[in-house]
C-alpha cells in the first residue's frame, strides 16, 4: 500500500481525514481538475497515471483507470488498496439521455443501474445542489446508466433514458460501484454532460471509445482519418466538448468536496454515508 502522506509539501496543516480519491476515464477529462490542485505529484501505481494534489485543504488522488467497465474495475480496486481513500468519486463526462439537460450541466448520480443491477449511491445534505447551483452549474439528481460501448444515435438515447428512468450514460460507474460495495467504500458520481440527448456521434468517435479497441485505437484514428479526412474536424470538436465540459466538471467536483467537508465535520471523521 502507498503511503499518502497528510502533510502537503508546501506546509498544508495535518490532516487527520483520509484523502478523497477520485477515478476517471481519460486524461482529458481531469484537465482542469489537475489545473486547480496544489502541489500536484504526477506517478504510476499499477501502469495506471495517478495526480496527487491538495485542492481547498483536502488531499485528492486522481487516478486515470482507462475508459469501459473492465478498466474502471481495476482502477478502482488500484486506487482503493494503494491510497485507502475515505470517499471514492467516479468522475468524468457522459451522455446526456433525457431532453433538458445540456453540454455543460451535471449530473450527481443516486443509484447507477446496468444490465439489470441497480446500486443506489450515498446521498449529501441538499447544500450540496445550492453549492453546485450557486457555482454557476445547473445540476440534476437521478439515475446513471452504464453501458459496454458508447452511445450516439439520439434515438437510442431517449430509448435507453426512458427504458432505465436514467438521466444519462457512461461506460464506468456501475463497475466502480460494485467495487466500492465490496470494498465497503463510500462511492460519489459526479458526471458532466458532453452531448445532449440530440446530439449524435459520428461512427469514427464511437469506434475511439470502444473499450474493445484498447491499444488499437491510435491505428483506429488514423484509419478513420484516411477513411474519412473531415472526420478530424469532428475530432477537434469532441475534443473541445470534453474540456468545456471539464471544466463544468472540476467546478462541481471542488464544490462537492467542500460539501463533504462539511457534511464530515459535522458528523465527526469517519461517518458513513452509506446505504
Amino acid at each position: 500500500m502507498t503511503s499518502v502522506p497528510r502533510q502537503g509539501q508546501s506546509g498544508h496543516p495535518p490532516d487527520e481525514r483520509g484523502c478523497i480519491g477520485i477515478l476517471v476515464a481519460l486524461g482529458l477529462e481531469a484537465g482542469a481538475l489537475r489545473d486547480r490542485l496544489a502541489d500536484v505529484r504526477r506517478s504510476r501505481r499499477m501502469g495506471l497515471r495517478v495526480d496527487q494534489g491538495w485542492l481547498s485543504g483536502r488531499q485528492l488522488v486522481v487516478l486515470h483507470g482507462g475508459v469501459g467497465r473492465e478498466a474502471a474495475r481495476r482502477g478502482a480496486e488500484v486506487l482503493l488498496a494503494e491510497y485507502r481513500p475515505d470517499w471514492l468519486i467516479s468522475a468524468g463526462v457522459a451522455g446526456g439521455l433525457r431532453e433538458g439537460l445540456v453540454r455543460g450541466d451535471l449530473v450527481l448520480a443516486d443509484a447507477v443501474v446496468g444490465g439489470g443491477i441497480e446500486i443506489p449511491l450515498p446521498g449529501l445534505r441538499d447544500a450540496s445542489r445550492a453549492a453546485l447551483v450557486a457555482a454557476g452549474s445547473t445540476m440534476h439528481r437521478g439515475k446513471l446508466l452504464t453501458m459496454d460501448r458508447p452511445i450516439g444515435c439520439p434515438a437510442e438515447k431517449r430509448a435507453l433514458g426512458a427504458e432505465h428512468d436514467a438521466l444519462a450514460v457512461d461506460m464506468e460507474t456501475l463497475a466502480v460501484a460494485q467495487v466500492c460495495a465490496r470494498e465497503q467504500v463510500p462511492l460519489l458520481s459526479l458526471r458532466a454532460i458532453s452531448d445532449a440527448v440530440d446530439e449524435a456521434l459520428p461512427a469514427e468517435i464511437l469506434a475511439l471509445f470502444d473499450p474493445e479497441s484498447g491499444a488499437m485505437r491510435v491505428r483506429t484514428a488514423l484509419a478513420a482519418v484516411l477513411a474519412r479526412p473531415r472526420c478530424v474536424l469532428d475530432l477537434y470538436r469532441l475534443g473541445q466538448k470534453v474540456r468545456a465540459a471539464s471544466e463544468h466538471l472540476a467546478g462541481g467536483l471542488e464544490c462537492l468536496i467542500g460539501e463533504l467537508d462539511r457534511q464530515e465535520s459535522a458528523e465527526g471523521f469517519g461517518a458513513s454515508t452509506a446505504p
